[in-house]
């Protein structure tokens, strides 16, 4: 049997990183929510893909170099999940990197209304003392008549 023959020989072997771009819930409002993100070493540009609650995937594909992704059109409390990929030329390496945001609950308005000490008829006259407690964000007056009876009037 002849000896197995000696071959050496050099190889390079060129190791690239995969970077994942991190993803973060911008400014919702009930009806858009924003995604945004730091610029991934090596991308040129992103992709997009996003789905509302259990609905289709909607696929946007490239959107180039930008940062941010506005999606609109929601219901309050929609919940949407993007997928980016970054992309670029050779010899980078990326993986796709998804995030869930939430459009802004919708709480309606709330008030309560009471009184300190007895209660008061439209027939009393003196000066009744009452406490409004209420959440919302809208500007509301209220304008007290003579009778302790409220009215409101949205400004």
């Amino acid at each position: 049997m002849a000896p197995c023959a000696s071959d050496s020989s050099v190889a390079s072997v060129t190791i690239y990183l995969v970077l994942t771009p991190t993803i973060n819930c911008g400014a919702s409002t009930t009806t858009s929510v924003i995604f945004n993100w730091s610029s991934v070493t090596g991308a040129s540009g992103y992709s997009v893909s996003y789905q509302i609650n259990a609905n289709p995937v909607v696929v946007v594909g490239p959107i180039g170099n930008l940062l941010t992704y506005s999606v609109s059109g929601l219901t309050p409390g929609d919940n949407v999940t993007i997928t980016l990929t970054p992309t670029g030329g050779a010899g980078t390496c990326f993986d796709l990197a998804s995030a869930t945001c939430t459009a802004n609950n919708c709480n309606p308005p709330t008030a309560s209304i009471s009184y300190a000490g007895n209660p008061f008829c439209s027939s009393d006259a003196s000066v009744q003392p009452v406490t409004l407690v209420g959440t919302g964000l809208l500007p509301v007056a209220f304008i007290l008549q003579p009778w302790a009876v409220f009215k409101c009037c949205q400004r």
